[in-house]
Protein backbone atom coordinates (compact mmCIF):
# COMPACT_ATOMS: atom_id res chain seq x y z
CA UNK A 1 0.00 0.00 0.00
CA UNK A 2 1.26 3.43 -1.25
CA UNK A 3 1.34 6.40 1.45
CA UNK A 4 -1.20 8.00 -0.61
CA UNK A 5 -3.60 5.21 0.13
CA UNK A 6 -2.74 4.94 3.79
CA UNK A 7 -3.31 8.68 4.49
CA UNK A 8 -6.59 7.77 2.68
CA UNK A 9 -7.79 5.04 5.01
CA UNK A 10 -6.48 6.60 8.22
CA UNK A 11 -9.46 8.68 8.74
CA UNK A 12 -11.35 5.37 8.49
CA UNK A 13 -9.29 3.93 10.77
CA UNK A 14 -9.21 6.73 13.48
CA UNK A 15 -12.95 5.93 13.33
CA UNK A 16 -13.15 2.56 13.44
CA UNK A 17 -10.37 2.55 16.73
CA UNK A 18 -12.60 5.13 18.34
CA UNK A 19 -15.87 2.95 18.15
CA UNK A 20 -13.99 0.12 19.25
CA UNK A 21 -12.80 1.86 22.20
CA UNK A 22 -15.87 2.99 23.17
CA UNK A 23 -17.54 0.10 22.88
CA UNK A 24 -14.79 -1.68 24.88
CA UNK A 25 -14.42 0.82 27.69
CA UNK A 26 -18.65 0.99 28.09
CA UNK A 27 -20.23 -2.87 26.64
CA UNK A 28 -20.78 -3.74 30.43
CA UNK A 29 -22.81 -0.48 31.27
CA UNK A 30 -24.93 -1.59 28.24
CA UNK A 31 -25.84 -5.15 28.95
CA UNK A 32 -29.07 -5.75 30.57
CA UNK A 33 -29.01 -6.23 33.96
CA UNK A 34 -30.24 -9.70 35.10
CA UNK A 35 -34.30 -9.93 35.42
CA UNK A 36 -34.00 -6.41 33.12
CA UNK A 37 -37.97 -6.16 32.45
CA UNK A 38 -38.95 -3.32 29.88
CA UNK A 39 -42.00 -2.31 32.80
CA UNK A 40 -38.54 -1.00 35.06
CA UNK A 41 -38.98 2.08 32.80
CA UNK A 42 -40.33 5.55 33.47
CA UNK A 43 -42.16 6.23 29.94
CA UNK A 44 -42.72 4.77 26.65
CA UNK A 45 -44.07 6.90 23.68
CA UNK A 46 -44.41 7.21 20.19
CA UNK A 47 -44.01 9.90 16.86
CA UNK A 48 -42.90 11.84 15.07
CA UNK A 49 -38.92 13.49 15.23
CA UNK A 50 -39.50 16.71 14.28
CA UNK A 51 -36.02 18.44 14.84
CA UNK A 52 -32.47 16.67 15.93
CA UNK A 53 -29.48 19.17 16.79
CA UNK A 54 -25.88 17.90 17.36
CA UNK A 55 -23.69 19.72 20.16
CA UNK A 56 -20.38 21.10 19.99
CA UNK A 57 -18.66 20.26 22.97
CA UNK A 58 -17.93 15.89 23.72
CA UNK A 59 -19.67 14.30 26.73
CA UNK A 60 -18.21 11.19 26.98
CA UNK A 61 -15.07 9.36 24.88
CA UNK A 62 -15.70 10.66 21.52
CA UNK A 63 -18.79 11.09 21.39
CA UNK A 64 -20.93 14.45 20.89
CA UNK A 65 -24.76 14.82 22.41
CA UNK A 66 -27.77 14.75 19.90
CA UNK A 67 -30.83 16.47 21.09
CA UNK A 68 -34.11 15.18 19.74
CA UNK A 69 -37.63 16.97 19.71
CA UNK A 70 -40.49 14.71 19.42
CA UNK A 71 -44.53 15.21 18.70
CA UNK A 72 -45.94 12.53 20.65
CA UNK A 73 -48.74 10.87 18.83
CA UNK A 74 -49.47 7.87 21.63
CA UNK A 75 -48.20 7.34 25.62
CA UNK A 76 -47.73 3.72 26.50
CA UNK A 77 -46.66 4.50 29.77
CA UNK A 78 -46.38 7.54 31.75
CA UNK A 79 -47.57 11.02 31.31
CA UNK A 80 -46.25 13.01 29.09
CA UNK A 81 -46.19 16.87 26.94
CA UNK A 82 -47.57 16.77 23.68
CA UNK A 83 -43.88 17.79 22.71
CA UNK A 84 -40.57 16.05 24.51
CA UNK A 85 -36.74 16.64 24.05
CA UNK A 86 -34.69 14.15 25.16
CA UNK A 87 -30.52 13.93 24.78
CA UNK A 88 -28.77 10.78 23.62
CA UNK A 89 -25.22 11.46 24.66
CA UNK A 90 -23.97 8.17 23.25
CA UNK A 91 -24.82 7.60 19.19
CA UNK A 92 -22.83 10.76 17.25
CA UNK A 93 -18.87 9.92 17.04
CA UNK A 94 -17.33 13.44 16.48
CA UNK A 95 -14.19 13.11 13.58
CA UNK A 96 -11.25 14.07 15.20
CA UNK A 97 -9.27 13.09 11.81
CA UNK A 98 -9.98 17.04 10.87
CA UNK A 99 -12.06 15.81 7.87
CA UNK A 100 -15.39 17.50 9.50
CA UNK A 101 -18.33 15.93 10.39
CA UNK A 102 -19.08 12.50 12.23
CA UNK A 103 -20.85 9.57 11.73
CA UNK A 104 -23.71 7.99 13.65
CA UNK A 105 -23.19 4.94 15.89
CA UNK A 106 -25.68 3.95 18.49
CA UNK A 107 -25.26 0.32 18.25
CA UNK A 108 -21.48 0.01 18.58
CA UNK A 109 -21.45 -0.71 22.41
CA UNK A 110 -21.57 2.95 23.80
CA UNK A 111 -25.44 2.62 24.55
CA UNK A 112 -26.60 5.27 21.72
CA UNK A 113 -29.83 4.71 20.63
CA UNK A 114 -29.11 6.37 17.18
CA UNK A 115 -27.74 4.77 13.98
CA UNK A 116 -28.99 7.31 11.71
CA UNK A 117 -30.31 10.65 11.71
CA UNK A 118 -33.75 10.41 12.75
CA UNK A 119 -35.48 13.71 11.60
CA UNK A 120 -38.46 13.21 9.51
CA UNK A 121 -38.93 9.48 11.03
CA UNK A 122 -41.96 7.78 13.67
CA UNK A 123 -40.12 6.51 16.36
CA UNK A 124 -41.39 4.11 19.39
CA UNK A 125 -38.97 4.79 22.32
CA UNK A 126 -38.69 4.14 26.26
CA UNK A 127 -37.38 6.21 28.39
CA UNK A 128 -35.81 6.35 32.17
CA UNK A 129 -36.26 9.45 34.05
CA UNK A 130 -33.12 10.34 35.63
CA UNK A 131 -32.83 13.71 37.63
CA UNK A 132 -35.52 14.75 35.69
CA UNK A 133 -34.79 14.16 32.42
CA UNK A 134 -34.97 11.56 29.48
CA UNK A 135 -32.90 8.85 28.85
CA UNK A 136 -32.82 6.32 26.26
CA UNK A 137 -30.65 3.70 24.93
CA UNK A 138 -30.24 0.91 22.64
CA UNK A 139 -30.78 -1.74 25.64
CA UNK A 140 -34.17 -0.02 27.09
CA UNK A 141 -35.42 0.00 23.39
CA UNK A 142 -35.78 3.02 20.31
CA UNK A 143 -37.32 1.56 16.77
CA UNK A 144 -37.56 4.29 13.71
CA UNK A 145 -39.77 3.79 10.91
CA UNK A 146 -40.46 5.80 8.21
CA UNK A 147 -44.01 5.46 9.20
CA UNK A 148 -46.61 4.22 12.13
CA UNK A 149 -46.86 1.48 9.88
CA UNK A 150 -43.35 0.93 9.73
CA UNK A 151 -42.86 -3.07 10.59
CA UNK A 152 -39.58 -2.57 12.74
CA UNK A 153 -42.42 0.03 14.97
CA UNK A 154 -45.10 -2.00 14.23
CA UNK A 155 -43.18 -5.18 15.46
CA UNK A 156 -42.34 -3.25 18.74
CA UNK A 157 -45.42 -2.30 19.32
CA UNK A 158 -46.03 -5.55 19.53
CA UNK A 159 -43.68 -6.61 22.49
CA UNK A 160 -44.67 -3.05 24.22
CA UNK A 161 -48.35 -4.04 24.17
CA UNK A 162 -47.86 -7.27 25.59
CA UNK A 163 -45.37 -6.86 27.86
CA UNK A 164 -45.81 -2.76 29.52
CA UNK A 165 -48.03 -2.97 32.27
CA UNK A 166 -48.02 0.61 33.74
CA UNK A 167 -49.74 1.36 37.00
CA UNK A 168 -51.28 4.66 36.22
CA UNK A 169 -53.36 5.08 32.98
CA UNK A 170 -50.67 6.85 30.51
CA UNK A 171 -51.88 10.43 29.01
CA UNK A 172 -50.49 13.24 27.04
CA UNK A 173 -50.74 16.27 28.94
CA UNK A 174 -52.05 19.45 26.83
CA UNK A 175 -50.00 21.71 25.13
CA UNK A 176 -47.88 24.29 27.45
CA UNK A 177 -46.42 26.99 25.48
CA UNK A 178 -49.82 29.00 25.40
CA UNK A 179 -48.81 32.76 25.97
CA UNK A 180 -48.68 34.15 29.62
CA UNK A 181 -51.88 35.70 31.00
CA UNK A 182 -51.77 39.55 31.91
CA UNK A 183 -52.86 39.70 34.98
CA UNK A 184 -53.79 43.49 35.09
CA UNK A 185 -56.37 42.18 32.09
CA UNK A 186 -57.60 39.65 34.85
CA UNK A 187 -58.21 42.76 37.34
CA UNK A 188 -59.46 44.99 34.86
CA UNK A 189 -61.84 42.28 33.84
CA UNK A 190 -63.08 41.38 37.42
CA UNK A 191 -63.38 45.55 38.19
CA UNK A 192 -65.67 45.48 35.18
CA UNK A 193 -68.00 42.51 36.39
CA UNK A 194 -68.39 44.08 39.51
CA UNK A 195 -69.24 47.65 37.97
CA UNK A 196 -71.71 46.05 36.10
CA UNK A 197 -73.43 43.59 38.91
CA UNK A 198 -73.17 47.22 41.10
CA UNK A 199 -75.16 48.89 38.25
CA UNK A 200 -77.71 46.21 37.63
CA UNK A 201 -78.46 46.31 41.50
CA UNK A 202 -79.18 50.11 41.34
CA UNK A 203 -80.97 49.49 38.04
CA UNK A 204 -83.26 47.06 39.92
CA UNK A 205 -83.41 48.85 43.14
CA UNK A 206 -85.66 52.03 40.85
CA UNK A 207 -87.24 49.61 38.96
CA UNK A 208 -88.77 48.08 42.35
CA UNK A 209 -89.34 51.46 43.34
CA UNK A 210 -90.82 52.99 40.59
CA UNK A 211 -93.70 50.13 40.54
CA UNK A 212 -94.44 50.41 44.05
CA UNK A 213 -94.93 54.26 43.61
CA UNK A 214 -97.38 53.63 40.81
CA UNK A 215 -99.11 50.69 42.59
CA UNK A 216 -99.59 53.39 46.26
CA UNK A 217 -101.08 55.90 43.04
CA UNK A 218 -103.95 53.44 41.36
CA UNK A 219 -104.73 52.59 45.41
CA UNK A 220 -105.13 56.75 46.11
Amino acid sequence: MSRRQARQYLPVAVLAALLFLGASTRADACSPVPGYHINQNDVIVEGWVENVEIGESSTQDSFLPVRVTMRVQRAWKGAVPARIDFVDAASYVANSAGIGGGVWAGSSGACGALDVDPTGRYGLVVFKTVNGELKTSNVQGAVFGDSPADPLVERFRRYVQDNVHPAEPPRILPETDAPPVDQRSIWWGLGGMVGLMAAGSVLGLLVIRALGRRQDGRVE
